[in-house]
Formats: C-alpha cells, sequence, structure tokens
C-alpha cells in the first residue's frame, strides 16, 4: 500500500477513534433544540417541500444556512432523535475533513511527512471540539468539507484553466455558503494562494497571468459571497441577532477584535480553559489592546518583509488573518466576545505556516529527522490527550455549562444555566435549589436585574427551595420586562410559570 494510502486511513480512524466518546453524549439545551429536536423542518422530514423551507425559513439560528438544515434534516430521517448518531455524522465529516486537507498540503508541494503531521495536528487539537462535538456545528465541519474541496478544485483549475474547472471550483463554494457564510473569504484565499503556491504571479511567478487578470478571475465568486453577506446579515437582523452600536460601540468592537486575534493565536499554541461561550463584556483593557495590536503588527511586517523568500509565512499570516474577519466581532452577533468554533478554519493558515519553516536540510539527516519525527508524536499525543479530556465538558448540557462557568465564575449566561438545571431538573441527584438561588442570584447581579431570563431562573430557583412569596415576587417583575421588550411569547410562558409558583403557595399554606 502506498504511504500516503496508509496515512489517509490511520488519519481517518484515528480521528473517529479519538473522538469516538460522543456516541454516548446527549444533545445540548444550547442550540441543539432549534436546529435539530425543536425544529419544525428537521422534524418533519426529508422531502422537497422540506428542502423548499430550508432555503425560505429563518427559523434556524441567526445565519442563513439551508443547506444545513437540509442535512439536518437528512441525518433526522436516517436516524431520529438518537443524539450519539448526530453525533458521529459531525465526526465523520470532520475525519473526511482532515484527510482533505492532507491532500490538499500535499498537492500545495508539501512533502509527505510534514503534510501528514499537519493533518493530524488539525484532527486533535482540543481547540476543535467545539465543532465537531456539538450538534449545532454540523454547519461548521460542513462548509469546511466544501471550502477545501473548492480549493483543491481551484488547484485542478490553475493547471490548465477552463469554464467547466471553473464551475466546479463555483459550485463547491456555493454549496459551502449554503451550509455556513463565514467562508465568504474563500475567494481571497485563491488569490493568496495564486502568488505562493501557484506563482501565478509576483516572484518566481510561472506564468505571465497579470495580477488584475486574477482578480477579474475571482469576480464571480466575490459576487457568491457577497449575496451570501447579504442574506445572512438581513436574516440575523430581521431576528433582532446583530447588536446596535449603541449597545456594543465600534471602538469597543475593534479593541476586542485586536484582542480575539491575539487570543486566538495563544489558545491555539496552548489549549486551555476552553468554553462554549466567552462572554462579551465590552472594550478590553487599553493594555491588552495595545498589546495585541503590536503583536499583531509586527508578525504581519515579518511576514511581508519576508514574502520574497518565505512566501509560506505570508500566505499562512494573511490566511489565518483573513478567514477571520467575518467572526472576529466587527458585526456582533450573540454574546461571545470570541468562539474556538472560529478557528476551524483559520488554524489551517497558522499550519502552512509551521509546515513549510522546517528547512529541508534538516530532513536529510537521519539524526535530525529522528528528533523531528519525535517531537511531531509527541505533539500529537498531546493533542489527542487535551482534546480526549475537552470531549468530557460535551457530555450533557450541565457539563458543559459548569466548565464555562469554571473557566470565567462571572458569565452569566453560563451561571444562569446551570442554575436553571440546578432548579428545574427532575433527578435529585442533580437537584439541587440552594446551589440554584446562588448562580442565579450571581447572574442577575452580572446583568444588573435587567435580563428577563435569568430573573426567571431567579424564580425558579426560589420556588425549588420553597420560597413561594418570593418566587412570585421576581416572577411579576420578570413578566414586566418581557413585556416591556414586547417578548410576549415569553412573557405568556413567564405567566404560566407564575401560575405554578402560586399554586404551589397555596399548598404550602394549606397542605
Amino acid at each position: 500500500m502506498k504511504p500516503g494510502i496508509l496515512i489517509c486511513l490511520v488519519l481517518f480512524v484515528t480521528t473517529v477513534a479519538v473522538y469516538a466518546p460522543v456516541r454516548g453524549h446527549d444533545f445540548v439545551e444550547y442550540d441543539d433544540g432549534s436546529y435539530v429536536y425543536q425544529n419544525r423542518i428537521v422534524l418533519g422530514g426529508l422531502s422537497v417541500a422540506a428542502i423548499g423551507d430550508a432555503f425560505t425559513s429563518i427559523e434556524t439560528g441567526a445565519n442563513w444556512h439551508p443547506l444545513t438544515v437540509v442535512a439536518h434534516t437528512a441525518v433526522h430521517q436516517l436516524f431520529g432523535l438518537d443524539a450519539g448518531l448526530h453525533h458521529l455524522v459531525n465526526v465523520v465529516i470532520h475525519a473526511l475533513n482532515c484527510v482533505l486537507l492532507f491532500l490538499l498540503f500535499r498537492r500545495m508541494k508539501g512533502t509527505l511527512w510534514p503534510s501528514a503531521f499537519l493533518a493530524f495536528v488539525f484532527a486533535l487539537h482540543p481547540l476543535h471540539v467545539e465543532s465537531v462535538a456539538w450538534v449545532s456545528e454540523l454547519k461548521d465541519v460542513l462548509s469546511t468539507l466544501f471550502f477545501i474541496l473548492a480549493i483543491l478544485a481551484y488547484l485542478h483549475y490553475a493547471e490548465r484553466p477552463g469554464v467547466g474547472r471553473y464551475l466546479v471550483v463555483a459550485a463547491a463554494f456555493g454549496a459551502g455558503l449554503l451550509a455556513k457564510p463565514m467562508i465568504v473569504t474563500l475567494p481571497f484565499v485563491l488569490l493568496l494562494l495564486d502568488g505562493w503556491p501557484l506563482r501565478r504571479f509576483g516572484p518566481g511567478s510561472s506564468s505571465e497571468t497579470p495580477l488584475r487578470r486574477l482578480v477579474l478571475e475571482k469576480l464571480p465568486l466575490l459576487a457568491l459571497s457577497l449575496a451570501d453577506s447579504i442574506a445572512t446579515y438581513l436574516v440575523q437582523l430581521s431576528i433582532g441577532a446583530v447588536r446596535t452600536t449603541d449597545a456594543l460601540p465600534l471602538a469597543a468592537r475593534l479593541a476586542n477584535s485586536l484582542v480575539a486575534y491575539a487570543v486566538y493565536l495563544g489558545k491555539t499554541l496552548w489549549p486551555a480553559n476552553l468554553s462554549v461561550l466567552y462572554y462579551h463584556v465590552g472594550a478590553p483593557p487599553v493594555a491588552q489592546t495595545v498589546a495585541a495590536a503590536l503583536l499583531l503588527v509586527a508578525i504581519s511586517a515579518y511576514t511581508v518583509k519576508k514574502a520574497a523568500d518565505h512566501p509560506h509565512l505570508f500566505v499562512g499570516w494573511f490566511f489565518y488573518l483573513g478567514t477571520l474577519v467575518p467572526v472576529i466581532g466587527l458585526v456582533q452577533v450573540g454574546q461571545q466576545s470570541l468562539a474556538d468554533r472560529y478557528m476551524y478554519i483559520p488554524m489551517i493558515g497558522l499550519l502552512i505556516m509551521v509546515g513549510w519553516s522546517v528547512p529541508q536540510s534538516w530532513l536529510a539527516t537521519i539524526g535530525r529527522r529522528r528528533i523531528l519525527a519525535t517531537a511531531a508524536i509527541a505533539i500529537v499525543i498531546a493533542c489527542a490527550s487535551a482534546t480526549a479530556l475537552q470531549l468530557r465538558h460535551w457530555r450533557d448540557t450541565l457539563t458543559l455549562f459548569e466548565q464555562a462557568a469554571r473557566v470565567d465564575p462571572n458569565n452569566p449566561v453560563a451561571q444562569n444555566n446551570v442554575a436553571w438545571i440546578y432548579a428545574t431538573h427532575s433527578d435529585p441527584r442533580i437537584r439541587k435549589p440552594a446551589e440554584a438561588v446562588r448562580r442565579a442570584e450571581l447572574a442577575c447581579r452580572l446583568t444588573g436585574y435587567v435580563d428577563p431570563s435569568n430573573i426567571d431562573t431567579l424564580a425558579a430557583a426560589y420556588a425549588a427551595e420553597g420560597h413561594f412569596d418570593r418566587a412570585i415576587e421576581t416572577s411579576e417583575s420578570g413578566i414586566r420586562r418581557f413585556r416591556a421588550l414586547e417578548r410576549f411569547a415569553e412573557a405568556d410562558l413567564a405567566k404560566e410559570a407564575l401560575a405554578s409558583y402560586r399554586v404551589g403557595r397555596a399548598l404550602h399554606l394549606d397542605p
């Protein structure tokens, strides 16, 4: 068997084996409901009508991603609501992505074993656990599958340009956009690859194609990016997911973006204290912002300076910077300041920087090859071990948010979600009313008692403790806030809870 084929098989099997524990994981009550087990389209089964609904509905999440909705529907058609099998679909697609990435690195003129090392790091890096072990992130692994296929198709097109080959690139790109809009930067990535390794322009170019023509060549792909970006923004705007500049000023967004770029680098090198939600508290400290800006400028300047002799550094770095732009927070959607899942594609750029930085002379001697091989194996084992540990936090909703609360005790969403489970769970081994009250009160203090969902949780926690008068008073306050925000459906649910607290009080007073 050829070494390349053997590496593909081992890579696929190893990836699936490390992620195999997700077979026993449950759905998490954090988007999985709206994406799968409470989704009208998904539960209705796969049909022509369902596919049409997927393209016209904006019920699922804060993005327009019809292909992902269709994929969830197909998985449900096959496996029902068996959460473990939904998880395994993510794992299999991730393993395919890793194999394709290995093939991509090989096509980019990388040598066999360095390409394998980079693919194994991508496969087993703990920063990718969120994208793989979260059923809702099927969109992440699915869009990346088409992203890598589009690049491979483009490398084929660049060898001998033609309309048919270009249409394959466009089709793969279009499918990826329909899975998740984050890949809108693909035309920018392809232009980087035109410079290196394709050498279609710039120093050492083997082609006389002017840069202007290469840019024009990307215009149809840019049109797809623009159309998808507009559609996504309009969907996010229509459901109120986009935070206004009044709620989060532009200066705070810029500062957070700079710090996020630096934090992602740190988490790639040392992936500790990972969390499902890094709560956005506004502008980071000035010193932190300045330090991050200086770091980014220094690395950018260095890669530009070395672009002629070491083009992989320039391409890898700007691949990283560019592919993060859609999710870096300049357009703020959601409560996160950053997210592990956002590094699923951008990490490829950092791997490019590393993979081609080892001098060929180091591979020429047996002694150095052994040192490099030992270091590579140690890194891969360390990644696999860290991923196995991180997977445990994704077992269920309570475990996931307990970890988020440990990482950041001042995260009101994590504290609120843990409090809700402690207050309302039917299992007496999990139900902890006193701890629920403590965490719910902390969440309310952190948000200034203005978040109705936190108030709802606090009322439920008081009721779980048997303090029905306090639960009633708190719930009434929450209903008033829901109505003020014109969230009438949630107000009606709170009214139902209020009625139950009044019944509880009556039973408590007159057993």
